[in-house]
């Protein structure tokens, strides 16, 4: 992987396995654009790596993914132009096709938390 991951992902790579964890504790692991950005990026890099025989993605000890970060409340949400909407979508979208289609082997190693985007 040649770029290092942003603060919001830990990223490995031991024996042909890439594990990547989320770790954004303060917010239970909700992913925000920057984090969907990223993820979509690493998961690109890993399928076109030859050496990458798996991927793992994992969350912390209590949270795996609470979903998309909403900015914390409904009132957040509610600001939201229509453009910051549709960009949100396209990115999320574009991150579950990218997991859809990828044929290095994802294994989702789940404990505690998972909701929506999660």
């Amino acid at each position: 992987m040649s770029e290092p991951a942003p603060a919001s992902l830990q990223i490995e790579q031991t024996d042909g396995v890439a594990h990547v964890t989320f770790d954004r504790p303060q917010s239970r692991n909700a992913m925000d654009i920057a984090t969907c950005l990223a993820l979509f990026d690493f998961l690109g890099e890993a399928d076109a790596d030859a050496s990458v025989r798996a991927i793992v993605i994992s969350g912390g000890e209590r949270d795996f993914c609470t979903g998309a970060d909403i900015g914390g409340s409904a009132a957040a949400m509610a600001k939201m132009t229509t453009l910051d909407y549709r960009f949100a979508v396209t990115n999320y979208t574009a991150l579950f096709q990218r997991l859809w289609e990828i044929e290095t082997p994802v294994v989702s190693a789940v404990t505690g938390t998972v909701a929506g985007a999660g």
